[in-house]
């Protein structure tokens, strides 16, 4: 750089320090100390954006999903296959036990159930020819049924045919009794004319088929009840030889069969009791999980009540948040929160409220009531339990409003603010609206871009 650059450099830059520093801090223009001297004031610009209401609470990370895995009954271990650390998904074998005494006692279980149940038919087998007998009844009552099913089908069959030809037979007659009728009294001529005798055989014709379909109708739904019943019957007659049959194929109920009987299902508990202590030797991850510690080696022994795998599952956390009384009616379930924990500051993570206690607690006269949150994990963060975390319940929001700094309104009735224009500075009244906490709504009274001011102490 040429050397006469330099002075014209340093006296360029002087300029626009002192340019600043009149237009900001000289006595009654904007920016200024408003022509006090001793004070420098602060300026904002009314700015639009998004205001939310919070509300905090402090709480300690919680694992839901864990498990204390035991085998159930005791032993010695086989094989140890995970490690602390290890990630492991449901079903997936973690550790066996040595497995041949508990395969013996199953094969011994297994024995002693064929030896009870030869002894119990023995001792209740109902002999051949009686089952074949109670069979053979249970099969003719089968039969007898579907024959008075069938005859209940015709009843219902022939009943409606009788009554059919019945008012056949009526209309027939009472046609015959209209024309001799009309032909007695000469009402058309004709080559025969019926007597007296003639009309009164034809009317009582009409009578007795009048009387036959009257009979023929009430006699319909007797003889459908007595073919009902007899179905009836025939279903009662095939329960009892159902259960007749079953008495003795079950054979006779003495003593000795009652007792062989029970020896039976004991053998059988204890066939399901030794399958089960061998089923147990081989212990699965009950969810997907990561190994937090393992409580025995390979030929160690160890009890049904030890702790052989602790397992956690770190993708479902938990933060219990203790929220304040005067907070707690704003808290709601499904709310969405941020948290952020002391270990990672500058980690934002997503929670939603999943369960509030409607019960408080009182500590030192703070009464504060638990809430469950469910935090959504990032992938590469590894969260512990016991982690402290601050939520953040987002309890109100207002997108693309006007706001300031709240160290620059003055509240009353009314609000003001100290607001710079071109000529200096003057008071305005403000409608305020939502107070995040840092800024505060301004509903009326300023526009977007205007700058407001406060004086505060400064040096003379």
């Amino acid at each position: 750089m040429k050397a006469w650059r330099i002075p014209i450099i340093i006296i360029v830059v002087l300029v626009v320090v002192g340019g600043a520093w009149f237009i900001f801090f000289r006595p009654g223009t904007p920016g200024g100390t408003g022509g006090t001297r001793g004070t420098v004031s602060q300026v904002s610009t009314v700015e639009r954006g998004t205001l939310e209401q919070k509300v905090s609470a402090m709480g300690n990370l919680a694992i839901p999903q864990q498990a204390k895995l035991t085998f159930g009954v005791g032993g010695t271990v086989d094989t140890v296959q995970v490690e602390v650390g290890d990630k492991v998904n449901k079903g997936q074998v973690l550790a066996q036990l040595e497995t041949a005494a508990l395969k013996r006692a199953v094969t011994q279980a297994q024995a002693s159930l064929s030896t009870a149940q030869i002894n119990l038919d023995n001792v209740a087998n109902p002999s051949e020819a009686d089952i074949a007998a109670a069979q053979g009844a249970v099969r003719n009552a089968q039969v007898a049924l579907e024959n008075a099913k069938r005859d209940l089908d015709y009843t219902k069959l022939n009943a409606d045919l009788d009554i059919q030809r019945a008012e056949a037979s009526l209309q027939n007659y009472r046609t015959i009794y209209s024309d001799r009728l009309a032909r007695f009294q000469g009402t058309f001529s004709s080559y025969y004319r019926p007597t007296q005798a003639d009309v009164e055989q034809a009317a009582l014709s009409v009578s007795q088929a009048e009387k036959a379909l009257e009979l023929a109708q009430q006699a319909k739904p007797k003889l459908i009840t007595n073919a009902e019943n007899a179905v009836a019957q025939a279903e009662d007659n095939l329960k009892r030889a159902i259960e007749t049959r079953d008495q003795v194929v079950a054979g006779p109920a003495s003593d000795a069969a009652r007792l062989a009987a029970n020896l039976v299902t004991a053998a059988q508990v204890a066939l399901e009791a030794a399958q089960e202590s061998l089923d147990k030797a081989t212990l699965t991850a009950p969810f997907d999980g990561v190994v937090a510690s393992v409580g025995a080696k390979s030929k160690e022994s160890v009890l049904s009540s030890t702790v052989m795998v602790y397992l956690v599952n770190p993708g479902v956390v938990e933060l219990e948040a203790d929220v304040d009384e005067v907070d707690i009616l704003q808290v709601k379930l499904g709310q969405q929160v941020r948290v952020f924990f002391d270990a990672l500051p500058d980690v934002e993570f997503s929670g939603k409220v999943k369960a509030m206690s409607p019960v408080g607690t009182k500590e030192s006269g703070v009464v504060s009531y638990p809430v469950t949150i469910t935090v959504e994990p990032k992938a590469g963060v590894d969260l512990k339990e016991g982690l402290t975390g601050t939520s953040e319940f987002i309890v109100g929001r207002k997108e693309n409003v006007l706001s300031v700094p709240n160290r620059f309104i003055k509240t009353g009735s009314p609000s003001t603010v100290v607001v710079v224009t071109s000529t200096g500075t003057e008071v305005r009244q403000v409608e305020l609206g939502m107070n995040d906490g840092q800024r505060t709504e301004i509903i009326k009274g300023l526009g977007a871009g205007e700058r407001v001011t406060v004086a505060t102490p400064g040096s003379p």
